[in-house]
């Protein structure tokens, strides 16, 4: 039985994929626009403290990701609850892809290790989540 870890790398570019195609992201196309679910989780971690444990944070970090979500997209998104339960299950699937794979497994649950990486994952996230963005939609959001 395998049970190799996958690479750092390829844990970002699930990422990137779940992020751009479910928008999870604020709305234009600006570099912090899309970084913010992984701002959120880094930003979450830096504030750290010993008493809680990392299962609490990816818990709370899954909430305020959700909570910037519904205060910046259109309300009738929201009232589309499928919809909005899919968002749901793509920002627990995001915010658990790094949790469980990049900062419990690639990284051991070292958070010096992995804050001393930090600006190099964010680059790589944004490079593949910019890598999802068609032509088309480049444009539109340099028009607004």
């Amino acid at each position: 039985m395998n049970t190799e870890q996958p690479s750092v790398s390829e844990v970002i570019k699930k990422m990137a994929k779940i992020g751009w195609s479910a928008k999870i992201k604020g709305n234009s196309l600006a570099r912090s626009s899309l970084m913010m679910p992984l701002n959120r989780i880094f930003d979450k971690l830096r504030r750290q403290q010993q008493i809680l444990d990392f299962e609490t944070l990816r818990a709370a970090t899954i909430s305020e990701v959700l909570t910037y979500l519904e205060t910046t997209e259109n309300p009738k998104y929201r009232r589309n609850k499928e919809k909005w339960r899919e968002t749901r299950e793509k920002v627990e699937e995001f915010v658990n892809l790094f949790y469980h794979q990049i900062l419990s497994g690639s990284y051991q649950n070292k958070l010096a290790r992995l804050m001393k990486d930090e600006k190099d994952i964010k680059a790589a996230y944004l490079f593949y989540v910019r890598s999802q963005i068609q032509p088309k939609e480049e444009k539109e959001g340099t028009e607004s």
